[in-house]
């Protein structure tokens, strides 16, 4: 971000900041701030890098609200705010805006937003294979497919993958499938792998239980 032209009647200190808070309703909110910068002397310009980072959301416009505020050990007041979507520095590259007071509408300066994707990591390839399952308990018309589960943090289940069906024999080999690196790095622990047919359903905790063998 890039702030130029501050009025240098507009602060009262030696120093500024600016906030950053994000909308879920929209350009009136409620606005929820999401961070700050750390502070800088009273210019007519300043780039500050790297302010924050944020995941964009393709179905959301994430409206975004910057205040360059006056900062000093007893009090922060806004100076001037500004307003812009995620999705326009997006498509844009770089968005410019006017920092009009809100009280008086005055042109306290101008800023520009920037931004740069972060690259995301490779999925991970993963394979399953089963065998030497129980005839008792699984019979050979039996046809088995599994499911990829994380438990969540308030105990909820999301399904992160669910095989192709495979009918039981001495060794089954399903179909590679891939799943995002922070899915199995993050919730590794919190992972499990269910075999389903239909004469059982059994949770298989690692690689071997008293059905048969998972492998990957």
């Amino acid at each position: 971000m890039s702030l130029r032209n501050i009025r240098s009647d507009a602060a009262t200190s030696k120093n500024l900041m600016c906030l950053f808070y994000e909308s879920e309703g929209g350009r009136n909110g409620p606005w929820k701030l999401i961070t700050g910068t750390d502070t800088f002397p009273s210019c007519s310009g300043i780039d500050i890098p790297d302010v924050f980072s944020i995941e964009y959301m393709f179905e959301r416009p994430q409206p975004i609200r910057v205040e360059l505020c006056d900062w000093s050990e007893n009090d922060v007041t806004p100076l001037g705010s500004a307003y812009f979507l995620i999705s326009e520095v997006v498509a844009h590259g770089v968005v410019m805006r006017n920092l009009n007071n809100e009280g008086t509408g005055a042109g306290v300066g101008q800023m520009s937003v920037g931004s740069t994707a972060k690259p995301k990591p490779s999925p991970l390839l993963i394979q399953f294979e089963g065998k030497n399952f129980s005839r008792k308990i699984v019979p050979d018309t039996s046809l088995l497919s599994f499911e990829v589960v994380r438990t969540e943090t308030d105990g909820e289940k999301t399904v992160l993958y669910k095989s192709e069906p495979m009918k039981n024999g001495p060794r089954m080999v399903w179909k590679a499938f891939t799943l995002p690196c922070q899915d199995v790095a993050e919730e590794a622990m919190r992972a499990s792998v269910s075999i389903l047919s239909a004469n059982f359903l059994k949770e298989a905790i690692g690689r071997r239980h008293k059905y048969g063998e998972l492998s990957h």
